[in-house]
């Protein structure tokens, strides 16, 4: 009866253990720097509205400039919805497999310190123009998109 007992509690708190390690990532520790290359995206077309496709370059490296993996990202995009025709949303955020998902969205930084946003948005006559919030513990970055109509 005992020896059951204490297979069942070690069985448990392996799985405690194990549920704790590797995850959603870990915020990005004080002194981390997240850059995004291109600073900002603009895209003037005065064609038709149509769907298209771009992405931002996430870098999270620590205070001594070594790429950081596995470091959480909370990215919010104020134009960002799943649903491509629901009226009034104009871009998506794309998840690791290529769905698209709703703003806020989580991601996590890869072994180099990077993560690729990669987001459909609509494109043609029309305007817009947002900033993307990135953060990760205390540490943020605002990269532009805007689409401009072309005239």
């Amino acid at each position: 009866m005992i020896k059951k007992f204490i297979y069942t509690v070690f069985s448990v708190c392996l799985i405690f253990v194990l549920t704790g390690c590797g995850g959603k990532g870990n915020d990005a520790p004080e002194g981390t720097e997240i850059t995004v290359t291109p600073g900002s995206i603009t895209i003037s077309d005065a064609g038709a509205v149509r769907w298209d496709q771009s992405s931002f370059t996430i870098i999270v490296k620590n205070e001594d400039d070594i790429p950081l993996s596995n470091v959480r990202l909370n990215i919010s995009f104020p134009f960002a919805r799943s649903a491509r025709l629901t009226s009034g949303f104009v871009v998506q955020l794309l998840n690791d497999d290529g769905n698209s998902t709703n703003s806020p969205m989580e991601a996590v930084t890869g072994t180099n310190g990077t993560y690729v946003l990669r987001f459909d948005y609509l494109r043609g006559s029309l305007s817009y123009n947002a900033d993307i919030l990135i953060t990760s513990g205390t540490s943020s970055v605002i990269p532009n998109f805007t689409v401009e109509d072309g005239s």
